[in-house]
């Protein structure tokens, strides 16, 4: 992984407009971003979708998980995230669950 990286964050409302974006620059980028409105409108589909179609790109799931963690990362996890995002006000027990899930994979966490 050479630094610094490029990332777009997809915060489309939907997985239609989602796909015109990543056509035009997903070639050009590192780092595609689920975006967290995409996250919510779309759900893990959109990470698997994305990941589907960009195997070789990170794909990281902008959940900003503020609580249940371990089941939330799982989800995204399972949905083949690269990374997963847990909000910096999340209670303490919210990022252990995370880091607990993640000692089981090669995933990462990023603290948002």
């Amino acid at each position: 992984m050479s630094l610094p990286m490029l990332q777009v964050a997809l915060d489309n409302q939907s997985m239609s407009s989602a796909y015109e974006t990543t056509r035009l620059i997903a070639e050009e980028v590192d780092i595609i971003e689920v975006g967290t409105i995409l996250c919510v409108a779309e759900g893990v589909r959109a990470v698997r979708d994305l990941k589907a179609l960009y195997p070789h790109k990170i794909v990281l799931a902008d959940a900003k998980i503020a609580d249940a963690g371990k089941i939330l990362s799982r989800m995204c996890f399972e949905a083949n995230a690269d990374w997963v995002t847990v909000i910096c006000c999340a209670d303490i027990n919210t990022t252990r669950g995370r880091w607990r899930w993640r000692k089981n994979l090669t995933a990462t966490c990023r603290l948002n």
